[in-house]
């Protein structure tokens, strides 16, 4: 399909960056959007040493932040939202955008894509791929919690306000933003996180299991802990109760971790059941998971009633790998027990739970498991999740916010 509308797509993170797992949904939009007659155009920020990176899309315009970048993570969006106040209405008119899209969080983007629309006249549409106000792990200091609790409620408020549609992507952050803001109750609209197929068409599934041919039970966790309240401790206690009990299994952490969980994997004497892989490009996590047997799933329990999603989620799903899902009750375990033929659950603060989790995987690996049968419901897993799937949804209420700019012009 020719691409008949521009959007100008606010993406903090976007490839080629360095914060994968925040870049991949605006990535695969992007990607797709233009089957469905939308030409992305993509506003990131420019970091130090980025220059020799090659863009792999047109149209991708980078801004530097106005703060220093050896400040932290929460202080340079703000510099980067300032730097595009006049920075996006030259765009808005140059390019001829239709709708303005904003991948939060970061959430400075947020406001500054609700005053861009108020300056350029066009709709906006925010996507949240983790929840502001609501956020269940509101974590790092005294002065940013403070800030949780006494100025993003009414930031987001005013913001919601001003916006023309907000996406939500589990179905706890649809329940619970709607409760908050029962006025804008039509504005907010869910689209989840999903898998690309192309991704694994070309992979096979390398699950050795059955008979004597099965040797070593490889497993894979591809994420950091110590942030969203991850703790590894119960994980690395499961861990020693099932070696010393006999169970052979390798750990392959992917991502960049802090320096107590190594020392954490040395005092449970971990060192040769575990490998610490740094951070890897997502093709290459995603060879290591085709290369695994089983893969972990691991959320931490929260008191909050919104519960988060990764995209990693539906991808363990779409590569047909035994799920160890160490989640609370909720959005993240439902989807799993809803497609997912083999999994194992367990209570993320329960070391011989966890361990009974590994030694059940082990048996299905060894016993049961089958490929053809490892997706439940598969068209309509697809027809849900796939991103080009979600794409389409995604350029239908594009359209939809741009018709009803018109009419009402």
């Amino acid at each position: 399909m020719c691409c008949v509308n521009r959007a100008l797509f606010v993406a903090y993170d976007f490839p080629p960056c360095e914060n994968i797992g925040g870049s991949i949904r605006s990535e695969k939009f992007a990607d797709y959007l233009p089957l469905f007659g939308w030409r992305p155009i993509v506003v990131s920020i420019k970091r130090l040493g980025s220059l020799k990176k090659v863009e792999r899309y047109p149209f991708v315009f980078r801004y530097t932040s106005l703060t220093p970048f050896s400040w932290p993570y929460q202080v340079t969006p703000y510099g980067w939202a300032l730097r595009l106040i006049p920075s996006i209405p030259l765009l808005v008119k140059k390019q001829g955008i239709d709708v303005i899209y904003v991948s939060c969080p970061p959430f400075p983007g947020a406001v500054i894509g609700a005053i861009s629309g108020i300056l350029c006249r066009v709709p906006v549409v925010l996507d949240f791929r983790d929840a502001w106000s609501l956020d269940p792990y509101q974590e790092g200091s005294r002065l940013k919690r403070l800030v949780y609790r006494a100025v993003f409620p009414s930031i987001e408020a005013v913001v919601f306000k001003l916006t023309t549609r907000i996406i939500v992507n589990t179905p706890s952050m649809l329940r619970e933003y709607r409760k908050l803001y029962p006025k804008q109750f039509s504005k907010f609209f869910y689209l989840p996180n999903g898998y690309d197929q192309r991704d694994f068409v070309a992979r096979g599934n390398n699950v050795d299991f059955g008979g004597k041919g099965f040797q070593v039970m490889h497993l894979v966790y591809t994420g950091r802990f110590g942030v969203g309240g991850r703790n590894p401790s119960n994980l690395l206690k499961a861990l020693r109760i099932v070696a010393d009990a006999g169970l052979p299994i390798k750990l392959t952490i992917v991502g960049d971790q802090p320096r107590y969980i190594v020392e954490k994997i040395e005092r449970y004497g971990l060192e040769g059941i575990i490998s610490l892989v740094p951070q890897v490009s997502h093709e290459t996590a995603l060879d290591i998971v085709d290369a695994s047997d089983t893969v972990l799933l691991y959320q931490e329990e929260s008191e909050k009633p919104v519960q988060a999603i990764a995209g990693k989620t539906f991808e363990y799903i779409a590569s047909r790998k035994p799920i160890l899902c160490i989640c609370p009750p909720g959005d993240n375990r439902d989807v799993v027990m809803s497609y997912t033929a083999y999994a194992s659950y367990a209570n993320g603060n329960n070391p011989k739970e966890i361990a009974a989790g590994l030694t059940s995987i082990f048996s299905i690996l060894k016993n049961t498991y089958n490929l053809e049968k490892s997706i439940l419901k598969q068209e309509e897993y697809e027809a849900l999740f796939e991103r080009k799937n979600q794409a389409k949804s995604l350029a239908g209420l594009l359209r939809k916010e741009l018709r009803i700019k018109n009419e009402s012009a």
